[in-house]
């Protein structure tokens, strides 16, 4: 289990520092009965998000990780959009970040994420991310616990609820600052960008969803103009549309295609 934060905190620290740090941070494993991780995928991939939504971590470092048996997608519905959500499936994969807490800042995001159930992650299944080399991590240890806020009621994006831009910004803007590999499996992995629900449709006639299907059916609105994300970043989203809609056109090209401006 040691291994994977060893390998962790290297990535983090100067050289000269690294061994230092590396025996202290050994130190507080072997006094403390449990450390916390949250697994960020959403808007806690962005350090300017995590200083709004959780201060108490904004001077943490993040990790990115791989967590395997673990998929995101566009299914957390609040408000009046859709963000993402994650749940447990066998053979997927999501790209987040690992964020350390204490008992009391774990127990202010259990009040925090409304609408999510806190649930452990199996420490085997997270891999250094890009290496998709097993961490090693023994999940039989009791002094390291990793944690993913998993949606309790998960329901796809549709034109009443549906994916804002001025959230997609705000988490390509964290994905970026960790790497553009690290954006590209964001876009990649995450399911739901664009789909056809028969219950998105008033009329059951199958030509009627045809037509809507071409015409007037969007999940997935541009809404940067008037950002309807409570936590939108105007200036970041004006200064870097260009860029990042060319990044989701090429990953997400049918999706892109089909989203709305409003």
């Amino acid at each position: 289990m040691f291994l994977f934060f060893f390998v962790l905190l290297l990535t983090i620290m100067p050289p000269n520092s690294a061994h230092a740090a590396v025996d202290s941070d050994f130190a507080n494993l072997a006094t403390k009965e449990a450390r916390h991780f949250i697994f960020g995928y959403g808007s806690l991939l962005c350090p300017q998000s995590r200083a709004i939504t959780a201060p108490t971590v904004a001077g943490q470092p993040s990790h990115p990780v791989t967590v395997h048996h673990l998929e995101r997608t566009w299914t957390a519905r609040s408000g009046t959009g859709t963000y993402v959500a994650v749940s447990f499936q066998e053979n997927s994969k999501c790209s987040g970040v690992l964020i350390e807490v204490d008992d009391d800042e774990l127990k202010q995001f259990d009040i925090r994420e409304v609408g999510y159930d806190r649930a452990q992650v199996k420490l085997s299944h997270i891999d250094l991310f890009p290496s998709e080399h097993d961490a090693n991590l023994d999940d039989t240890e009791k002094d390291v616990n990793v944690w993913v806020y998993v949606s309790n009621n998960p329901q796809p994006a549709n034109p009443a609820y549906p994916i804002l831009q001025s959230y997609v910004d705000i988490i390509l803007r964290g994905c970026l600052h960790i790497s553009e590999d690290f954006a590209r499996s964001f876009i990649q992995t995450t399911q739901g960008w664009w789909h056809i629900d028969k219950h998105d449709f008033g009329a059951e006639d199958e030509e009627k969803k045809k037509e809507d299907n071409d015409e007037s059916h969007y999940t997935w609105i541009d809404d940067r103009h008037s950002p309807k994300y409570v936590r939108a970043d105007d200036d970041y989203s004006r200064s870097n549309r260009h860029y990042l809609d060319a990044f989701l056109r090429a990953y997400q090209v049918e999706a892109f295609h089909k989203r709305r401006r409003i």
